[in-house]
């Protein structure tokens, strides 16, 4: 059954190795269906460590050529892969998925789009298969830094000066360093955090606490019962949230911050968003936003 096929097409049972020579026996039909589950399953894993590993260069005021090109955010995309899913890697290398797709194609006429993993026979690129832009991931990692690592200008100045300091003795910075600018920047940090407290405690019912009205918010709009889909959609949402939220902050940086910001911030990513706007419980969903704002204003520093 792993060699012979009556239609001169697949075997019924198909044999999958990966790159330590472990050996899998996969049924035919079910070759892509496994693909699809595990790229899914994978998904989010890839996303959690790329942002983890972009955090890291940021904060020490380092890059790498996949945060700016595409052929090297694939390559890394495939590296942890093969690291974190294996059986997924070997399917993927494995020209037999190739042949299982034109067959499936032949057998049930076109493949949807949204279905499609091979273009004029070719694989298409890992960041087209996990449904990731490297340009969301590289948002993410930053809006978990301080506020002033997005600073194009400052960063590549402090990276500069870091580097011309490399391999020498690291010196005691001066008192004050960098300034004045630490003194407003804290206070700056300081008001939108004691900000996002009033917030906090306008919005959430008495005997409630945030993380909990979340969760019970999150349930009145979030009704999608696959849990992988919800999972996905519910990581959309909170990065949609956190990005507009880090752009508005450049904007009204010397305003106060206060409820009727934060529910216009959240109904314009929902109008801007088909998606969302489909949605049930419209109402939920947009509470849901200005609370997971607030979550971020209470932990936040520039």
């Amino acid at each position: 059954k792993t060699t012979e096929s009556s239609d001169g097409g697949l075997p019924e049972w198909l044999i999958l190795q990966d790159r330590k020579k472990n050996c899998w026996y996969i049924k035919k039909e079910n070759f892509l269906p496994l693909c699809a589950r595990l790229l899914i399953n994978t998904r989010p894993l890839i996303r959690k460590e790329i942002i983890k590993r972009w955090g890291t260069l940021i904060k020490s005021f380092r890059s790498e050529a996949a945060m700016g090109r595409d052929a090297d955010f694939d390559r890394l995309l495939a590296a942890y892969t093969a690291s974190l899913a294996p059986v997924l890697m070997a399917l993927l290398e494995d020209q037999k998925l190739l042949g299982v797709y034109e067959e499936t194609e032949r057998n049930q006429g076109v493949i949807p789009p949204s279905s499609r993993i091979f273009k004029d026979g070719v694989l298409i690129p890992m960041s087209a298969l996990y449904v990731i832009r490297r340009g969301d991931l590289l948002a993410e990692a930053k809006i978990l830094l301080p506020f002033w690592y997005s600073i194009p200008v400052l960063t590549a100045i402090i990276a500069f000066f870091l580097g011309l300091g490399r391999g020498k003795k690291k010196k005691k910075q001066p008192d004050g360093h960098p300034g004045v600018e630490t003194v407003r920047e804290d206070r700056d940090a300081g008001d939108i955090r004691n900000a996002a407290k009033e917030i906090e405690a306008g919005l959430v019912p008495r005997g409630q606490t945030l993380d909990g009205y979340l969760a019970e918010l999150e349930g009145h709009w979030l009704r999608i019962i696959n849990r992988q889909a919800r999972g996905d959609l519910l990581n959309d949402v909170n990065a949609l949230a956190r990005d507009y939220l880090r752009r508005s902050i450049r904007i009204m940086k010397h305003r106060k911050i206060g409820a009727k910001q934060l529910h216009e911030m959240a109904a314009a990513i929902v109008s801007r968003t088909p998606a969302l706007r489909n949605l049930a419980a419209q109402d939920s969903l947009l509470l849901y936003m200005e609370l997971y704002m607030v979550k971020l204003l209470l932990t936040y520093k520039l």
